[in-house]
């Protein structure tokens, strides 16, 4: 008598299970790193335009208050005979031009715009 014994084997089927499961984890894993990669990049480029702004703006003031200044002191020149508003427009082209010189002195040494200022 012959015995004949006919079996699959299952165990392949549960291994391929498990790596299909870490598979699958890996997957969400990488997911999740891409999006907060580009979380921080975005958060990073946001910072950088605020920064840009408040630059701006900084600057913006200086010339400003450059131009009052510059105003004043063409008003006192005058001893009286021209007010703000004759010599503002003058006075705004000197702001500029006195804001572009500390600039470049700022650029040309170790100091800041703010500390020159």
């Amino acid at each position: 008598m012959i015995l004949e014994v006919v079996g699959h084997d299952r165990s392949g089927n549960i291994f391929q299970r498990i790596l299909g499961g870490f598979s699958s984890i890996l997957q969400y894993a990488t997911a999740i790193i891409g999006a907060q990669i580009f979380y921080r990049i975005t958060e990073q480029i946001g910072e950088m335009i605020r920064a840009t702004v408040e630059s701006v703006a900084w600057f913006q003031q200086l010339e400003l208050s450059l131009a009052t200044l510059a105003a004043r002191e063409m008003v006192q020149l005058s001893e009286g005979t021209l007010t703000v508003a004759d010599v503002f427009d003058q006075a705004v082209i000197k702001g500029k031009e006195l804001s572009d010189t500390l600039a470049d002195i700022a650029i040309l040494s170790p100091y800041t715009v703010e500390s020159v200022s």
